[in-house]
């Protein structure tokens, strides 16, 4: 483009390393330009999100990691979550010495939502036991007659998707009430899915097919995994169910 005559190019690549800046750097100089570099300095949970939008947006749904392997290697919006933390823990930050005129940070900020629900998110083992008791049973009817949607999200590392959907079908079955049910199998260590909290695969799925706005929404449970996803979405989070307001 430069030997074409262009004077103003622009390059939206990754550049994680002060040499894969360089190339860029020293092609610039040898056609008489100069290189500004703006670096959008957004955090892991941020990432996370756009990464799960853009997976959805690409896939219909929330891709299995099994869906991630195959297809990344054809379309560089499939990644797992390691990438991501990969890049945080390797990443060389760009810096004023390297050639360029300047190094401009620039914060990401997300678009408000406009969606018309909201939502009460559980771990499924807590809203069974809410389900099991009448006084929370009737807290949580009022929460829904105001206009609230139920999630809840199972874990159950190892075992077998068509077991654990049983599971939960019966489950759905024995409540008095409609909640979207999604479950996670993979075990713990080093995240290989976007499906097990505190990552927010499944809710961000649920939230963008049932038009819920996530940052009007409340995460209820007390748990760590429910602290950072909580966090991370810009949600309310409570210990426990209260009566609604």
């Amino acid at each position: 483009m430069l030997a074409g005559g262009e004077r103003r190019v622009v390059l939206d690549n990754t550049y994680p390393t002060r040499k894969s800046r360089n190339e860029v750097i020293e092609c610039a100089w040898e056609n008489g330009l100069l290189v500004r570099c703006i670096w959008p300095t957004t955090e892991i949970g941020d990432a996370q999100v756009n990464a799960i939008h853009r997976m959805i947006d690409a896939h219909g749904s929330l891709p299995t990691p099994e869906e991630i392997r195959a297809r990344g290697k054809r379309d560089p919006r499939y990644l797992g979550p390691d990438a991501q933390f990969r890049y945080e823990r390797t990443v060389e930050p760009p810096v004023d010495d390297e050639g360029f005129v300047s190094v401009e940070r620039r914060a990401f900020v997300r678009q408000a939502e406009s969606c018309a629900n909201r939502a009460l998110v559980f771990d499924f083992d807590e809203l069974s036991q809410i389900a099991s008791d009448p006084a929370n049973r009737d807290a949580l009817a009022r929460w829904i007659n105001e206009g609230w949607l139920l999630f809840a999200h199972a874990w159950r590392p190892g075992r077998s998707p068509t077991d654990v959907e049983a599971e939960l079908a019966r489950a759905r079955e024995s409540f008095a009430f409609d909640v979207t049910l999604a479950h996670c199998v993979h075990t713990a260590g080093p995240p290989v899915c976007w499906c097990r909290k505190p990552i927010p695969g499944r809710l961000i799925e649920f939230a963008r097919r049932c038009d819920v706005a996530l940052t009007r929404s409340i995460v209820v449970g007390g748990s760590a995994a429910d602290r950072t996803m909580a966090e991370r979405l810009g949600m309310q989070r409570v210990d426990r169910l209260v009566p609604s307001a």
